[in-house]
């Protein structure tokens, strides 16, 4: 399929060749238009975020790698197409995108290091403070993306490394639905007791878990558990 300038410049030559050059000076005027907003910062990441709205997973990956070729790789990015990933079932390839946007977070947080002291052996102070303030805020992880990284362990059935991102993602405070993902993975790693104590917990800061619970798979094997059905409230 070809992409959009590319079919208005075509179109503008077949309008030339008509020796109708009011529309063809429309039509490449248009694919110039489109061609400097596709070399825009956040052009293409922000055509992903779109077609991810309307479930366009395919396209919307293709658009993030438009992007990273595009303009200098980033944590967004990265983070995004590692999202992207789990919803196709392509839980590797998500790992792999989550590992990149560490490294680029952690790549920006050495660069931003780097100019602190740069610009303290100049003695140029305020600009150092900014560049500290840079990589306090460049080193943190938060806890959107161990959750997330940690479904995709999940997926792959790495419940250890599931676990460790859950314990990451949660290091400020328990969150309900990552207390939720994390009883599951103590259950999966035949931690039932502790799983069912992590469980209440979610379900006890977030009622609304308890409709979840009731209809995913992964707990049925708890169906007649007297502690799971107290949970329930059966």
């Amino acid at each position: 399929m070809k992409d959009i300038p590319t079919f208005y410049n075509e179109k503008s030559a077949e309008l030339k060749k008509e020796r109708k050059f009011e529309e063809a000076l429309k039509f490449a005027d248009k694919a110039t238009e489109i061609e400097k907003e596709e070399k825009s910062d956040n052009f293409w990441y922000k055509k992903a975020v779109r077609c991810c709205e309307f479930g366009e997973y395919e396209e919307a990956v293709e658009c993030l790698d438009k992007d990273l070729t595009v303009h200098k790789k980033s944590y967004e990015t990265y983070f995004l197409k590692g999202l992207i990933m789990i919803q196709l079932k392509k839980s590797a390839e998500a790992i792999e995108c989550f590992n990149k946007a560490s490294e680029e977070r952690n790549q920006q947080y050495l660069q931003n290091s780097q100019k602190v002291n740069q610009m303290k052996k100049v003695r140029k102070f305020e600009k150092a403070l900014m560049y500290t303030d840079l990589s306090v805020n460049e080193k943190q992880l938060d806890s959107e993306f161990w959750h997330n990284k940690g479904i995709a362990f999940i997926k792959l059935k790495k419940f250890e490394d599931a676990k460790d991102c859950f314990t990451k993602a949660q290091q400020e405070k328990e969150i309900p639905k990552i207390l939720y993902d994390q009883a599951k993975c103590e259950l999966f790693l035949g931690n039932e007791e502790k799983g069912l104590d992590i469980l209440e917990k979610s379900c006890n800061l977030d009622p609304t878990s308890k409709e979840k619970l009731r209809v995913d798979s992964d707990f049925f094997q708890l169906s007649k558990n007297k502690k799971f059905r107290t949970i329930l409230g059966l």
